[in-house]
This record gives structure tokens, sequence and C-alpha cells, in this order.
């Protein structure tokens, strides 16, 4: 988690730089990384099939289209939202789980991504309350959450 919260601040100081650029340095930041990984552990395997092929294709796009919209977001909003929404990865590691792998979630999990999703909603919908206008009836209503 510490280095998760690096990485926010290290893209939030860095969004004048354009996000192709950014992106590309975590990419060979992550190369090197596992060339190393498979140097220490004196393996490295090349997939056999096609159904390997494609996943690890699938993955290595969804990673970029999502390094790309975190580094986005960072340089139009700021670090705490982003910083919240960016945990609901648990709440769809935990969904992708259960489809791909089979596994049930137990009392916990359920537990844990209900407050997740809680989070995320209530800071999605104090957005929306900070940019209501000063007199708006809700913003009336809902003034405790912009304290």
């Amino acid at each position: 988690m510490i280095f998760a919260t690096l990485v926010i601040v290290i893209l939030r100081s860095l969004r004048r730089i354009h996000f192709t650029l950014v992106t590309f340095f975590f990419g060979v930041v992550g190369v090197i990384e596992c060339c190393i990984y498979c140097l220490a552990i004196g393996r490295f395997d090349i997939p056999d099939s096609a159904w390997e092929w494609f996943l690890i294709t699938s993955v290595g796009i969804l990673t970029l289209t999502g390094q790309i919209l975190i580094t986005l977001a960072l340089k139009f909003e700021d670090a705490g939202p982003i910083a919240l929404v960016r945990t609901a990865d648990v709440v769809f590691a935990f969904i992708w789980q259960y489809v791909f792998l089979g596994v049930n979630p137990d009392v916990y999990t359920g537990t844990g991504a209900v407050i997740v999703c809680f989070g995320v909603g209530l800071i999605a919908f104090r957005k929306h309350v900070t940019n209501l206008p000063p007199n708006h009836r809700n913003r009336q209503i809902y003034s405790f959450l912009l304290k």
C-alpha cells in the first residue's frame, strides 16, 4: 500500500508531463523488474498456446489502459478521490476471482467490498454536493459532508 501511495504522489507531481511519457516509463520499470525477477529465480517460460498469448496480451492492454486513465485522472483531479476510487480494484479483484476462478467469497470479503463501495459512493456524493451552488437546498442539507 505504501508503494501505491508513492505512485499516486509521484504521478500527481508529474501532471505537467504528457501522459504517454509517464506511462512509457512505468512500462520500462516494469520490464526491468520482470527481467530481474526472472534472473533471480532462474526461470523464464514462453507461453505454449494461443490462449496463453491471448491472456497475456489482454492483461497487457488492460493494464496499459488502466495506467493511462489513472495518469490522466491524476492530472485533472485531486489525489484523494482518485486514491479511494482506486481501492475499488479490491472489489473487482474479488468479483473476477469468483467469476473466473470459482473461489467463493467469505463474510470478510463481502464486508470489505461493501465498505469500499460505500466509501467510493460517499466521496462521489460529496463531490456532487461540493459542485452545487451555495444557496442550493441539497447543499444546505448535506453541508456536514463539506466540513
